[in-house]
């Protein structure tokens, strides 16, 4: 193979597509990516079994071919070489790539292309297509409670429903639910599948143009598309324990206060905050007193003014993941329901359909 290419047209592919490459695992070829050249079109191929990436580039072709080399690698040299234009020349006969550019030569060793897995296919899916902007904000605001326990996969997951105009995605890790509803444009079927969070994190990196993303399901994997890069995964099987039945529950206690005010004492507050020490919230009728204590640094203390009359109240969650809820909410207000010290409490925003349960942890006396 030999062609001619623009550099940052390669840099900006190789950068979505190495990301999928692992060294991890022993297998050596799955650390590469995969050039194929044909037509005036270079292709790009990466997977560690679970989550594979293809992306393409128009490219001056001189010959066709193809050729596996070490992905990271490649980048690395592509983005140093200083001027516009990039040679990469494979003959099978060398064993390996040579990337050149005016003073610039190296010569990469190349994997058997023969081992490279074949990558998925998803042409007999399901598909349906979004609004890639909406779709993209609420993957942003769920997918931070998945869990990153790999001993406990299901968790790693985000539930998604899609069809009927609107998208719900949930993520749980067993301690904290955050879920959110989106009204948007939908063509196709309703469809629902589990999804692997650091799929739906590699689509937010790579899916930075377009207005729209066509999303395919099959039985066994989900296909993102855009205009010029395809990102599968492994479906999730099995199930997550359900709290959503909570969102929808009965609360008997409710309070609202400032968000932005709220979130900037819970961030000095969480100065104090040590190993696992927990942020304890107090809430009186007119305000909610915010306390962090840590044998190795002290205390700390903030108030926040409630927004109306509030329940008594003393209540502690992990401080990291209180944090997160606070931020993820949206709107000028926020919201609690509760029911009392020990069960899981929702926090809501005022202007759309997004909700953060947490469950609370003991406090000391």
């Amino acid at each position: 193979m030999k062609l001619v290419c623009d550099r940052e047209g390669l840099v900006a592919a190789l950068t979505g597509v190495a990301r999928v490459a692992t060294s991890r695992g022993g297998v050596q070829v799955l650390a590469g990516v995969r050039l194929g050249v044909e037509n005036g079109t270079l292709t790009l191929a990466a997977t560690d079994m679970e989550l594979s990436c293809r992306g393409s580039i128009e490219v001056d072709a001189q010959e066709s071919g193809v050729v596996v080399v070490p992905a990271r690698a490649l980048l690395d040299i592509v983005r140093r070489i200083q001027s516009q234009d990039v040679t990469l020349t494979a003959e099978s006969a060398d064993g390996v790539l040579r990337v050149t550019n005016g003073e610039s030569d190296y010569a990469l060793n190349v994997y058997s292309a023969m081992d490279f897995p074949a990558l998925p296919t998803y042409a007999s899916g399901l598909g349906t297509e979004v609004d890639r902007v909406l779709f993209l904000d609420t993957v942003a605001r769920v997918v931070r409670a998945a869990s990153t326990d790999a001993s406990r996969p299901v968790y790693t997951g985000v539930r998604m429903s899609i069809g009927s105009g609107e998208v719900n995605l949930a993520a749980t890790d067993g301690y904290r639910l955050a879920s959110k509803t989106t009204s948007l444009r939908t063509s196709g079927e309703m469809a629902e599948a589990l999804i692997p969070a650091r799929a739906l994190q590699e689509l937010a990196r790579l899916a930075t143009a377009g207005d729209s993303l066509q999303i395919t399901l099959t039985p066994n994997l989900i296909a993102f598309e855009l205009a010029d890069v395809v990102l599968t995964s492994r479906r999730l099987d099995g199930e997550q324990q359900s709290h959503e039945h909570i969102l929808t529950g009965t609360f008997a206690h409710h309070a609202t206060v400032a968000r932005n005010e709220l979130l900037e004492a819970v961030d000095r507050a969480a100065v104090i905050v040590h190993r696992n020490s927990p942020i304890e919230l107090a809430f009186s009728e007119t305000e909610l007193r915010l306390r962090v204590r840590s044998p190795e640094l002290g205390e700390a203390n903030e108030r926040v003014k409630l927004r109306g009359p509030g329940p008594t109240i003393r209540i502690g969650f992990n401080a990291s993941f209180f944090r997160d809820g606070v931020e993820l909410v949206h709107g000028e207000e926020m919201r609690f329901k509760m029911n009392d010290g020990i069960r899981p409490v929702v926090l809501q925003g005022t202007q759309d359909d997004f909700a953060y349960l947490v469950a609370p942890i003991r406090l000391s006396e």
